[in-house]
């Protein structure tokens, strides 16, 4: 029973039972407990360029892929010799990268990017 000038709290079981307190004054409650976390859905993407362009910054990872027949591509002003893939990934939970320059004078540049 509550004291006067206290305030009194019970807790009860979904059934209405009062939850108990152990020997040692510590609270026994059993329970089920559902933790949801909190799920970012990334966005993925995959261009056939064949012509230059920028890849927009805020991409979480993108990478690059010369399938063409020649080492015209370049990503960030390196040549990309036929056959030949970079990747770039953000690391972090909540990095992302800069924007990401890419020219495709002839042939045709594969990239794939996660935002």
């Amino acid at each position: 029973m509550p004291s006067k000038g206290r305030t009194f709290v019970q807790l009860v079981n979904k059934n209405g039972t009062p939850v108990e307190v152990t020997d040692d004054n510590k609270l026994k409650v059993e329970g089920t407990f559902v933790i949801t976390p909190d799920i970012t859905v990334r966005t993925p993407t995959l261009t056939r360029a064949t012509g230059s362009g920028t890849i927009a910054a805020g991409a979480r990872s993108v990478s690059f892929l010369n399938s063409g027949a020649d080492d015209v591509p370049t990503v960030l002003g390196s040549v990309l010799k036929q056959g030949e893939s970079i990747s770039f990934n953000a690391g972090g939970e909540d990095d992302t990268l800069s924007a990401i320059a890419y020219t495709v004078a002839s042939g045709e540049l594969l990239i794939a990017a996660i935002y």
